[in-house]
């Protein structure tokens, strides 16, 4: 099954995961060197390693995308229609 036949909320999803995972670790890291946080090993690891607030925010990011996909679908199945109207 490839990425064409997944259904949009799941590609909207993922996508909106994509960009979370980019946009919070660019913030992260922008915080890290802004108040001096230490970005060695331990010091990046520190800013990660909270679990609940990683998987929030990535859930968070998910249903976003995926609600997003969904409006898409809608919005398309009704063009979909009215063309087939005017026909």
């Amino acid at each position: 099954m490839g990425w064409k036949e997944w259904p949009s909320w799941l590609k909207g999803g993922i996508i909106g995961l994509i960009i979370g995972i980019i946009f919070f670790s660019i913030i992260s890291i922008y915080y890290g060197v802004a108040f001096g946080i230490s970005l060695t090993l331990g010091g990046y690891l520190k800013m990660f390693l909270d679990i609940e607030f990683i998987m929030t925010r990535y859930l968070v990011s998910f249903i976003i995308g995926a609600i997003i996909g969904l409006i898409i679908k809608k919005i398309k199945s009704k063009k979909v229609k009215n063309e087939k109207l005017f026909k």
